[in-house]
């Protein structure tokens, strides 16, 4: 059980970024037919992944929990949580930064370096939020 935070932390890692392949990716937020699909795909095989590698350092989970993880990351994904959650408090995201400068910034021609560096840092700080939160709310059903 101690090293059930690894376990987790891999499980996320592989089935948020490993096995979500594009058409997940740039479909689940979609409010259309192949939006919910794409989301309930990726939930499917995300929540897979996680307890593949839980039952990996031998921890059972129930269908409840599976359940809770298959939805929380649904929520989550499918509802932009954290855009939203940034959006009430003022937080810096990638699109903060681009609103900042007039929606429009084109790397390749005419952004400094400290508009690269701001948007990369915004876009930094909400992979962060995201994986933190999805990290918690898999901790919190697997220990409460």
């Amino acid at each position: 059980m101690e090293n059930m935070f690894i376990y987790l932390l891999f499980g996320h890692l592989f089935g948020d970024y490993f096995f979500q392949n594009n058409w997940m990716a740039q479909n689940k937020k979609k409010e259309t037919f192949e939006g919910l699909t794409a989301c309930i795909t990726h939930c499917s095989v995300y929540t897979f992944i996680v307890v593949s590698f839980l039952m990996g350092c031998g921890i059972v989970t129930t269908p409840l929990q599976m359940t809770l993880i298959f939805l929380s990351h649904y929520v989550l994904d499918r509802y932009d949580i954290i855009d939203r959650w940034c959006d009430m408090n003022d937080i810096r995201t990638w699109k903060s930064e681009i609103k900042d400068h007039n929606d429009v910034i084109d790397f390749e021609k005419s952004a400094s370096v400290k508009d690269s560096i701001n948007v990369s840092f915004g876009t930094f700080v909400n992979i962060v939020q995201d994986n933190t939160l999805h990290l918690f709310l898999m901790w919190l059903i697997l220990t409460l």
